[in-house]
């Protein structure tokens, strides 16, 4: 009687394992920014404005696939933007965000392999900053990070080659927040993703 109970334990806990593992999944993505937009303007400092500009991005990503829904964790970094942030004098920031996220999406089936994409993502931000000015043919610049939770939004679709492998593709929209010495900003990102993930 113990062995059958202690065999019947290792079966379930081996399919229980097996189940798990049929919907894990890793992944990587690539994403191109047609907007990433440095916004000061909630400072209500006359001479400063948003600071524009295009960027890419680069993640890994792992997490579960429920066949109707999906959750997952990955890391991204969003390589550097600039752009001239203070209009009557030549003043540029540069830019780059590393972000730790948790995202869900919701997966129904449009055709067979087909499916439709639609998820929402919130995490950790870090982002590094440097404000640089040129006067009277000198250079001077300050560097600095900040810590920040971002946001976002995403939709498309994910197709399946086989089993074991898909692609993702759609465009995403996101807001990072950071707080330093009362002066609060933002980042705010519009672009597109195409992603892959192995399926076990």
């Amino acid at each position: 009687m113990k062995n059958l109970v202690l065999k019947s334990f290792i079966a379930s806990s081996l399919l229980a394992s097996f189940a798990f593992a049929n919907g894990a999944f890793i992944g990587v993505d690539v994403g191109y920014n047609f907007k990433s937009e440095f916004d000061l303007s909630t400072n209500e400092i006359s001479n400063i404005q948003k600071a524009k500009d295009k960027n890419t991005e680069l993640g890994i990503k792992g997490g579960y696939d429920f066949d109707m829904f999906k959750v997952y964790g990955g890391y991204y970094y969003q390589t550097e933007a600039k752009d001239k942030i203070i209009s009557n004098l030549n003043t540029k920031i540069a830019w780059k965000i590393h972000k730790l996220v948790a995202g869900a999406d919701w997966t129904p089936n449009i055709t067979t392999d087909l499916k439709a994409v639609i998820g929402a993502y919130v995490g950790f931000s870090r982002i590094d900053a440097e404000i640089s000015t040129k006067i009277i043919g000198r250079n001077f610049s300050n560097y600095g990070n900040n810590n920040g939770v971002v946001y976002g939004g995403k939709i498309g679709a994910a197709y399946s080659f086989d089993e074991h492998n898909e692609v993702e593709f759609g465009v995403k929209a996101e807001k990072s927040k950071y707080s330093e010495d009362k002066a609060d900003y933002d980042v705010n990102i519009i672009g597109a993703y195409l992603g892959y993930s192995y399926k076990f």
